[in-house]
């Protein structure tokens, strides 16, 4: 199931136009880290994903977010993951 899980994974985030995977092995968990290239438009970007396995069908996901609004008019308190085919995990 992790396998699955890291598949649907890497295929959202290579879909959003990242550069490559990087999957390593910590602890006998598997951790999937993909830099992923900003637009243009003035929306925030995610410019890096982490996703870890911190227990059985449990993911920690680590992420970069650049924005040019310096302050809190744009503030986000909140994140959905999304996989390929629309399903919000």
């Amino acid at each position: 199931m992790k396998i699955v899980w890291i598949g649907l994974l890497a295929g959202l985030l290579l879909g959003c136009g990242g550069e490559r995977v990087v999957e390593q092995e910590t602890g006998g968990k598997t951790a999937v880290s993909l830099p992923i290239a900003p637009t243009s438009r003035a929306n925030a970007d995610v410019v890096h994903v982490r996703a870890v396995a911190t227990a059985t069908d449990t993911w920690t996901f680590h992420v970069t977010v650049t924005h040019p609004d310096t302050g809190w008019d744009d503030y986000a308190n909140g994140w959905d993951v999304v996989l390929p085919d629309g399903t919000v995990i």
